[in-house]
């Protein structure tokens, strides 16, 4: 049945040589070559890193424009941890609330 309707695919042979190595991306801080630099990657690769977080929070009259001053603990995709050890505080910020960062020290 299959013999003069349908025809087998053929594909092309791949060797060895046909594979090009592309250098890869930073993988000591676990950035793939497939990922783009992004708001998350940054913070990810600069964690323990001394900053200050500039925030607005729309629904709030009391916070409505904030500053924090801190350690870059830990980051993840929703939220980031901060501490603060002058005064022991630590916060757990959405990224969202943030307008803008500046590291007190170089960055990665």
């Amino acid at each position: 049945m299959n013999g003069s309707y349908f025809q087998n695919p053929t594909f092309p042979t791949v060797t060895n040589e046909d594979i090009k190595e592309y250098p890869r991306q930073n993988n000591y801080y676990n950035i793939t070559p497939n990922e783009q630099i992004s708001f998350e990657n940054i913070l990810k690769i600069n964690k323990g890193k001394k900053m200050k977080l500039y925030l607005s929070f729309d629904n709030d009259s009391e916070w409505k424009n904030k500053t924090i001053e801190g350690i870059l603990e830990n980051s993840y995709k929703d939220f980031l941890i901060i501490s603060d050890p002058n005064n022991g505080s630590w916060y757990i910020l959405k990224p969202e609330n943030i307008n803008y960062i500046e590291f007190m020290e170089k960055i990665n």
